[in-house]
């Protein structure tokens, strides 16, 4: 972990594992979506003997600024998963491989673990977390799990390490805080356990020279890399709307009403499907729709991250915006057309519904609609629709934004393309997409 000047900590608290829902309080259905702030993760690289890049460490970072600055570890860490996983996508931060990610004795002990990919991520117990009975039982349950483990910051061969013989992946080693003198019996003694040993700080070639004759596996340090800032957009979601969709799932609410929740939300259901492509949990099928993003994820991995969301999400004032408005707007009207060309294909209203939830998303983050598609498991026919407008779901999309545009000369010959709508009933599904937008922005 690189140093932090936090000064005196403040007592931390864990993640809950459930909030009861609150029956008094009013939950504002408000259709609303931010124009995104920025948002950051600092990675720095760890190499391997032959100074081949083999994963990185994530780190917290509230700017483009090299260091951290003051923070609390547990919150420092849920913003760095939150931030990975869903805000950049994990793909594009950890470009193939794993990250070492820090984990307080809070976060060590709560079901955030429950999210994370095995294959993907290293948890790196950091060096405040005191080695008692019931964290090495934790730790103990993480391994049989599958998950590899690495313990932060060692310094020296304290005697309550002994009870992580056998459970520890990689131990690393903190050089500014251990003498030239002191490296080479500390490295023989953790070599005879079966661990990987990485040197951690390694600011200058001599330590990689030394480092590198005591058989040392792994390097990290401003000699190789600094801390790289990744930023990208953001959509921070409303507390009211993850408040009631936690509430939803304690409660064992159906899937159904689940996912019309979701479906007043347009940033959840972004969110929702980069979680699904992140953390790889899918069977390599695309997603069509939200409720498939629902079942692939599972009730208890999307309470978990519903949970870390909230968690991690700031307390900011939320006005309507009217792209979003129109994003609904465009959404509904597709799904209603497609309902009124009845198909046999029960799956294009959903998709329907989908290319119009996510095509304003390119003007709100400021990304190219080609960089969003590429980070969600979308069907080939919706990431046409949204890219190039093509196929049905591309052509009733044109149809409605050449509406939007009121220009009546090209609507009618547009809408003759569709083969099954007509002028009339386009109008008369438009008054009722309107009026449900606006019946979801409370208006």
């Amino acid at each position: 972990m690189e140093a932090c000047a936090c000064g005196n900590r403040p007592v931390r608290k864990g993640l809950a594992h459930s909030l009861p829902p609150d029956p008094s309080e009013i939950f504002a259905v408000v259709l609303t979506l931010m124009n995104a702030p920025e948002i950051f993760v600092g990675r720095q690289p760890v190499l391997d003997r032959a100074q081949k890049l083999i994963a990185f460490e994530l780190l917290f970072r509230a700017g483009r600024t090299p260091s951290a600055g003051a923070i609390e570890d547990t919150h420092a860490t849920a913003n760095v998963i939150a931030n990975s996983f869903s805000g950049l996508g994990l793909n594009r931060v950890l470009e193939g491989h794993r990250a070492f990610i820090n984990f307080s004795t809070e976060m060590l002990m709560s079901d955030v673990v429950d999210v994370l990919p095995r294959d993907r991520v290293i948890l790196e117990i950091l060096e405040t977390v005191e080695i008692n009975v019931q964290v090495v039982e934790r730790i103990s349950e993480l391994k049989q799990r599958g998950f590899s483990l690495a313990l932060d910051d060692v310094v020296g061969a304290r005697p309550e390490l002994k009870a992580l013989h056998g459970l520890i992946d990689v131990i690393k080693l903190d050089l500014k805080q251990i003498s030239p003198d002191a490296l080479p019996d500390l490295v023989a003694h953790f070599k005879t356990w079966p661990v990987r040993v990485l040197a951690e700080k390694i600011d200058d070639q001599r330590q990689v020279r030394q480092c590198m004759d005591l058989g040392i596996d792994m390097f990290q340090g401003y000699y190789f890399a600094r801390p790289e800032v990744i930023a990208g957009k953001h959509l921070d979601a409303s507390k009211a709307a993850l408040l009631r969709l936690l509430t939803f799932v304690l409660s064992d609410a159906s899937d159904h009403k689940i996912e019309e929740e979701l479906k007043r939300h347009p940033h959840l259901c972004f969110n929702l499907m980069r979680i699904v492509n992140s953390v790889g949990c899918g069977t390599g099928n695309t997603v069509t729709s939200v409720r498939q993003c629902l079942v692939i994820l599972g009730r208890r991995q999307f309470q978990r991250w519903v949970q870390l969301l909230l968690y991690a999400s700031r307390n900011v004032d939320i006005a309507a915006n009217p792209l979003l408005h129109t994003a609904a707007v465009r959404a509904r009207l597709m799904e209603l057309l497609a309902q009124k060309l009845g198909q046999a294909d029960s799956g294009r209203e959903d998709r329907a519904f989908m290319v119009g939830i996510l095509s304003l998303l390119d003007v709100v983050l400021g990304m190219p609609m080609e960089e969003i598609v590429a980070e969600l498991p979308l069907e080939a026919e919706v990431k046409r629709a949204l890219t190039g407008r093509t196929g049905w779901e591309g052509k009733l999309l044109t149809v409605i934004e050449t509406k939007e545009a009121d220009n009546f000369n090209m609507l009618e010959e547009a809408v003759q393309e569709l083969d099954g709508i007509t002028l009339d009933e386009l109008t008369a599904a438009d008054w009722d997409a309107v009026a449900w937008a606006d019946q979801l922005a409370g208006a």
